[in-house]
Order: structure tokens, then sequence, then C-alpha cells
């Protein structure tokens, strides 16, 4: 009887601690990490994501989300807004309002369908079906799709296994037609290795060579992927360290991207850069090129798109220098304490061009009165003069009036310091919603389409400035930050966007109209654009480009 009791309750405890658990996830909204299906115009995707289950709905935390499919996402706690973008189609989600607001003017409620725990944003997953053209639905048990389980070549070898610290898990791959790209994605246990990637445009090959990685046992090469980029990828084991050769069709640029946490992982994005112009508009009107006359049956003219590339990736003029005056005309920028930013910014960018001039350099305006130059034309501006220095310049804003000094940003799919969220949403918004019909590429592109090659500098360029000016005007120095910052994305030069105070400080607001105070500024900006110019990263950066 007693042998009878103790199985009866430990029947029941197990009972309990099930249905515990099923409470738990249904009812108490555990975060888990899970993997949802995202159907993208008949191809399927399957990506890992933290997930929400509350009262059976589930919920997506949408950064993982559109990290994984190229998409844009980023929340702004001071604005209570979070921005989305994806094919095409951006959304700003007001949670003050509880109402989502498309590029088209289309509205719709979010009331219940967004949830925020620590400032990550999970998003419905029917939410997310009405937003945008795709389909997402969680899987109860995770299995690979067609894209998932890639084409192989016809003899794959299983590669062997030496020991090593890391494994090399898997490959994946996947091409974004909309966003012109494949992603190739390389799993790990228990952490991503160092690693060292070199890309040859000219000889289309993206080296990767992972230190002190094994691959682990079943892991196919060489894998084909066929698609308008890439050839295959070709895994070798060598001493130490494991080699990974992608071969490409055409000429490529690659951003590269590091995930830790419990599904380790680095992933490449390769762009054609005959695909390019697409998303940034050529400099001059397109020139008739012939195409040349093959040496031998096995070389092929290049094509015109790859040729005008080629023609205007000119060496960058150390002479040279783009201000961008940000906002005007229609978009007035931060309007505080009786001063409106597009005014200011201004005032600051004539003068500046003045001085480098006189100091013997060459200054182009994206614009030099009142006007609104969308975001091509500022790209324009400074793709046609290839310049060693663009600068966005601008005012900031914040909630609270204590808030002051100067704090400069270069351009990066990460955020980093205090703010740079908030600061990325202001500045981004009136461009994303004004910039018309062909921002769709560039919404799609925006957290992958930075060129690293000029990170180093811009970043040199920018702790320089913060320097020089706040030891002119005696500001507080708030640092060098990154952000995905859309005026900045895709120039392959040195760049950065600089605060240059705050409107919401009344004082530093009456400051920043002040003639004598913008002659400060001016001096240090100058002072910074001189010690770049002298600096051995921008020598470095010249000599590698």
């Amino acid at each position: 009887m007693r042998t009878q009791k103790t199985f009866l309750l430990s029947k029941a405890k197990s009972f309990l601690l099930g249905a515990t658990i099923v409470f738990l996830i249904l009812f108490c909204s555990v975060v888990v990490f899970a993997q949802v299906e995202v159907r993208i115009k008949g191809e399927s995707l399957v990506v890992e994501a933290s997930v929400k289950v509350v009262r059976n709905q589930p919920f997506v935390a949408v950064e993982d989300l559109f990290r994984e499919i190229g998409g844009i996402a980023y929340y702004s706690p001071i604005m209570e807004k979070i921005n989305l973008g994806f094919g095409g189609k951006t959304w700003t989600l007001s949670l003050d309002k509880g109402e989502a607001v498309g590029n088209d003017d289309t509205r719709m409620p979010i009331v219940g369908e967004v949830l925020l725990e620590d400032h990550t944003v999970f998003i419905s997953l029917s939410l997310l079906n009405q937003l945008f053209p795709l389909s997402v639905q969680l899987l109860s048990t995770p299995k690979p799709t067609e894209r998932e389980e890639p084409r192989v070549s016809p003899s794959p070898t299983i590669l062997p296994s030496p020991s090593f610290g890391i494994t090399l898990r898997g490959v994946r791959f996947f091409s974004y037609q909309d966003e012109m790209k494949t992603r190739v994605t390389f799993d790990f246990s228990p952490r991503a290795p160092e690693h060292n990637l070199v890309v040859d445009s000219s000889r289309q090959t993206i080296t990767l060579t992972l230190n002190n990685c094994q691959v682990a046992p079943g892991v196919l090469s060489p894998l084909t992927i066929d698609d308008s980029r890439v050839v295959n990828i070709l895994l070798t084991p060598q001493e130490q360290q494991t080699k990974v050769a992608i071969k490409t069709k055409v000429p490529i640029r690659v951003e590269k991207g590091v995930l830790a946490g419990d599904q380790p992982r680095i992933f490449l994005d390769i762009y054609a850069l005959s695909q390019m112009e697409v998303v940034l508009p050529p400099s001059t009107p397109p020139a008739q090129v012939t195409p040349q006359t093959p040496v031998s049956p096995t070389v092929r003219p290049m094509p015109t798109a790859e040729k005008e590339i080629t023609a205007k990736l000119e060496p960058v003029n150390t002479r040279v220098v783009v201000i961008d005056p940000g906002h005007g005309g229609k978009d007035p920028g931060c309007v505080q304490n009786g001063y409106r930013e597009k005014d200011i910014v201004l005032q600051i960018s004539l003068k500046l061009k003045q001085a480098l001039e006189a100091a013997g350099f060459q200054v182009y305006l994206t614009r030099s009165a009142d006007t609104y130059p969308t975001l091509e034309e500022r790209f324009r501006v400074a793709n046609q003069r290839n310049p060693f220095v663009f600068l966005s310049i601008h005012c900031n804003s914040a909630p609270r009036q204590e808030a002051a000094g100067v704090e400069v940003f270069a351009g990066s799919g990460r955020y980093s310091g205090e703010s740079a969220e908030e600061v990325a949403s202001r500045e981004n918004t009136a461009l994303l919603q004004t910039n018309g019909s062909s921002q769709n590429s560039m919404v799609n592109t925006l957290l992958s389409a930075y060129h690293y090659g000029s990170l180093k500098p811009s970043m040199e360029l920018g702790d320089l400035l913060a320097q020089n000016i706040t030891g002119q005007t005696n500001q507080k120095n708030r640092g060098l930050k990154t952000a995905p910052l859309v005026v900045l994305r895709g120039l392959r030069f040195p760049a950065c966007l600089l605060e240059v105070g705050f409107l919401s400080n009344p004082t530093e607001a009456k400051n920043l109209a002040s003639p004598a105070y913008q002659d400060k500024i001016v001096a240090g900006i100058v002072e910074a654009i001189k010690d770049f110019q002298n600096s051995q990263i921008l020598r470095e950066f010249l000599e590698e480009n």
C-alpha cells in the first residue's frame, strides 16, 4: 500500500511540475530562445530569436528577427517609438498613442500587440504579418527548411574533425533578393573563434580564417549556393585552424557581423558591386562603354555597370571636405528655446566652409541655403567629390534641460554609447519619412550597408572633433559613439555626424546661436580636420584604399 501511495504521489508531483511549466510558458510570459520560420516571397528561412508566449499568443524579439532577415528595428525609450523597416515598408510604432503609422500614412492599432521587457521589444507574430510582406510563425519543433539544408555539389566530402577548442557546427546561407545580398552564416560552439577576413574583389574571392577551430563531423564541403553573387563555399581544415574560401561570380563588398550568446555565430553579408549602383545613385550620368573583346575563351568582358563602379572608386582627395548642414527647408530639425536646428547648423557650416578654404581646403556643402536636399542628393555631393572628410552637422535635444555638451557619431550597424539609439531615431526619422519611394532599398540595408573599412578612420576623426571642439568651447565632451545613422550609410570615406550642443538646454542654445561661440566651434573643427589630415590612421587608410 505504501509503495502504491508513493507511486501515486510521485505521479502527482510529476503532473504538477509539468502543469506548472505549461502555465509558466503560456501565462507568465517566460522568455525562451526558439526557432521562427519566416516566409518571404515564397522562400522559407528559419531564424533563432527570443520569444515570449502570453496567453497562447507568441511574441518575438523584433530586433533578433530583423537582424537575421535584413530589416531595421530600433527602439527609442525617450520618444516612446519603435521604428521598423523591411521589404520597402517602414512603420513608426508610437507606444504613447497606441498606433502604428506607415510610410504611406496607413494607421493601425497596436494595443496588446507590443510588449517591452528590459528595453527589448517583443511584437506579436500576428501584427508583424499585418505590417510587412512576410509570414512569420513559431516552430513548435525546430526543423530544417529547404534553405536551411543547403544544396551541395554532386560529391561533397565529409570533413575530418581534429581536436580543437572551438567547433564549427554548421554553415547556412540565404539569398535576399530585395536587399541584393547573400548572407552566409557560420554557427559555432562554445563561442565564435578569433578570425581573419580577407576580401579580394578583383579575384572574386573571400577568405575567412578561423583560428583554433575544428569542423564538426557531418559538415559538408563544398557547399554550392549558385545565386547571382556566390558560387560556392569550401572548408579546408589546417593545422590549428580552418580556412573558409568563398568563390563569387562578380566583384563584391562584404560586411561582417559577430554574435555571441547562446547561439554564437559569424555572418557575412555579400553585396555585388555592380548591384550597389541601384542603392547609391551614380555621381555622373553613366557613360557609354563598349565591352572589351575577350582575350581568350575563358576570359569574359567586364559588365558595363562594373566598369562604372570601378571608375567611380577613385582615391579620396586629402584636400577636399564635404559639409552636410543637417535638416533644412521643410524639415526644421529640433525646435527648442526659440531656436531652429536647421538655422544654427547652416550658420556654422557657412562659417566652417570659409575657415577651411582659408586653410587651403576645397569645401563643398550639401546645402548653402534653407533648402531640403534628399538623402540621394546629400550622397551625390559626397560621392562626386571623393572627400577625405564628410561631416554632417546637427544640434542635439533631450528631455532633461540639464543635458549639454558635444558628441560625435561614426556610422555602424551597432549602437555604442549612452543615448545612441535616441539620437539615431531622431536624426533618421525625417530622412526615412521624406526620402520617397527610392528609400526602399536603403531602409532594407540600413543595418548592414556600412563600409567598415572606413570605420576606424571615421572614429579617429570623431575623437579629434570631440576633443578639439570642447577644447575651444569648454563644453562637456560626451564622447565618440556609433549608431546606424542613415546619412552615413554607404560612404566609403571617413564620415561623422556631429552634435554641436543641446538646443533643449537654454544656456547652450543661446550660446549656439551666438556668432562668437559659433566661431569657437568652427575653430575646433578646423583644428580637428588638420590633425586628422596628418594622422597615421588616415595614412594607413589611404594605403589600403
